[in-house]
């Protein structure tokens, strides 16, 4: 919290999570900045109590997100409490408690300035653990599930990586539709206890799903969530029935290993994306949908708020339950990037605020 005007000095040191540049943990460093004492016009500063940790990290700190220039902070989620508001804000006043996202980074800091719109009202009975465990991971889903993927009582899916993030998130909200049947991938079979707990009905090896799904299910599945992308995708519109729905959610096969990713690596996982053929569409009456969250924010912040009210009435009644994979303290945060890259998780990887 701030202070007495006199007794502070000229500015706020803070801890961060930084990169030094584009590759792998190497690259990663836990550093104090300095933070102006003038809040700008517009922004809201923070506490941090929790940051969230995702896969977009690892696309983040790998190169893949071509605007952004290390060195430079990362994260992209976290929640807090509101210390104070600057100019021209009137949704946010101290005290509050918030989440807050940004796809460009700059929230894996004890203190953070963060834009208006970018805050989101946390409510009181809402832990800031599964505050920071909510927004990206469950807004995925629930846009891709419910919305674009129209999932209906009684019809199948297929989830990719179901013990990650994103994927604990889908079985859920594909769980809350009447007798839905939900398959999933995973590449451990430590995690098939977990998963099935869950509400997947049959775990898949990522190797044999292909084969294994046209035995079980010879007419295809109504929807598959891709969080994979490259060749997988075009085998998830192989995968479906007559209008069933393939909505891809990220692009997870860029990451085999740890090193800058280049313009040629972009290239091949968008040219083996780039699978889908209008004429097949139309002839097979199939659907291919895609989701970028924070796009869609930007275009119609209304919906999304809305889909994060709704994510927490379900939270009431217990019809989700984000799962708290791990908590690392912040100077360990290179800890918690290795597990998420290793796919080690299940469920949501935090950092706390914990740094003296």
């Amino acid at each position: 919290m701030r202070h007495d005007p006199d007794e502070m000095p000229d500015n706020l040191d803070v801890v961060a999570v930084r990169i030094s540049g584009f590759g792998g943990l190497d690259k990663v460093k836990i550093e104090k900045v300095s933070m102006p004492l003038i809040i700008p016009k517009g922004h809201a500063e923070v506490q941090v109590k929790a940051f969230g940790v995702n896969f977009a990290d690892l696309y983040m700190r790998q190169g893949l997100m071509r605007n952004l220039s290390p060195p430079m902070t990362m994260g992209m989620e976290c929640s807090g409490v509101v210390n104070n508001v600057g100019p021209g804000v009137t949704t946010l006043k101290a005290g509050d408690r918030v989440i807050c996202y940004q796809v460009n980074g700059g929230l894996h800091q004890q203190v953070v300035f963060v834009p208006e719109e970018a805050c989101f009202l946390l409510p009181p009975e809402v832990s800031f653990d599964i505050g920071a465990a909510i927004f990206v991971n469950y807004l995925t889903a629930y846009f891709s599930v419910l919305n674009i993927g129209n999932l209906e009582a009684g019809q199948t899916v297929l989830i990719h990586s179901c013990a990650g993030g994103v994927g604990w998130a889908a079985t859920q909200l594909a769980r809350s539709v009447p007798n839905v049947k939900v398959y999933g991938t995973t590449s451990m079979e430590e995690k098939h206890a977990a998963v099935k707990a869950n509400g997947v009905s049959v775990v898949l090896d990522p190797k044999t799903y292909v084969e294994t799904l046209k035995v079980l299910e010879p007419q295809g599945v109504h929807l598959v969530l891709d969080s994979i992308g490259g060749t997988s995708f075009l085998q998830s519109q192989q995968l479906l029935r007559p209008l069933g729905r393939a909505v891809l959610i990220g692009a997870s096969s860029m990451l085999n290993s740890d090193r800058k990713l280049g313009l040629w690596d972009m290239l091949v996982t968008w040219w083996r994306t780039r699978c889908v053929s209008p004429t097949d569409l139309l002839n097979e009456s199939k659907v291919v949908a895609g989701l970028h969250l924070a796009n869609l924010l930007k275009d119609d912040p209304q919906r999304v708020r809305e889909a994060l009210q709704t994510l927490f009435s379900m939270l009431e009644q217990k019809q989700i339950e984000p799962k708290i994979h791990a908590k690392f303290p912040l100077e360990l945060a290179m800890d918690a990037y290795k597990e998420l890259h290793l796919r080690k998780n299940i469920g949501k990887i935090l950092l706390h605020n914990l740094v003296k």
